[in-house]
């Protein structure tokens, strides 16, 4: 009878802390990445009314975006980058615990797409301004985050 009992407890146990955290963390990879990508989406219908059909038969062409063209020499830099000049994201995961530093900037980064359509109508400066914020706040998380893994991580 004991075995039994013995046997339900198991089967209820919860995962352990590492991997709720795992979990979480591939969560919240996924809300930043989307609140970073939405833009790329939303942009053609804000620019592009034709991207807008009425009749999902018809195939719209349009010319508007010419194929890219390559300069020469970009890229191809031949300079050397040291690392570590630049991390405040990781620094400040590591002043003020990385939960709270990923959590706030990615409340900031919602807050601030909620208001990128309002941007948009105000003008391309407010949307410009709006972005860059999103990118500011956006530079911190995947170091916090990554800091939380070094942490956590056996």
């Amino acid at each position: 009878m004991e075995k039994i009992v013995e046997e339900k407890k198991k089967r209820c146990e919860l995962p352990g802390v590492r991997y709720l955290f795992a979990l979480n963390a591939a969560i919240g990879y996924c809300a930043i990445y989307a609140l970073r990508m939405n833009i790329s989406v939303a942009i053609v219908a804000m620019v592009n009314q034709t991207a807008i059909h009425d009749n999902p038969g018809t195939n719209v062409t349009s010319d508007d975006c010419p194929a890219p063209t390559h300069h020469k020499g970009f890229g191809n830099s031949t300079e050397i980058s040291e690392d570590g000049e630049f991390i405040p994201g990781g620094r400040l995961a590591e002043v003020y615990s990385a939960k709270w530093v990923f959590g706030i900037s990615t409340l900031i980064v919602a807050v601030l797409t909620l208001l990128t359509p309002l941007a948009a109508r105000l003008g391309v400066e407010y949307l410009t301004a709006i972005r860059a914020l999103e990118g500011l706040a956006l530079g911190v998380t995947l170091p916090a985050i990554n800091y939380m893994v070094g942490q956590w991580a056996p």
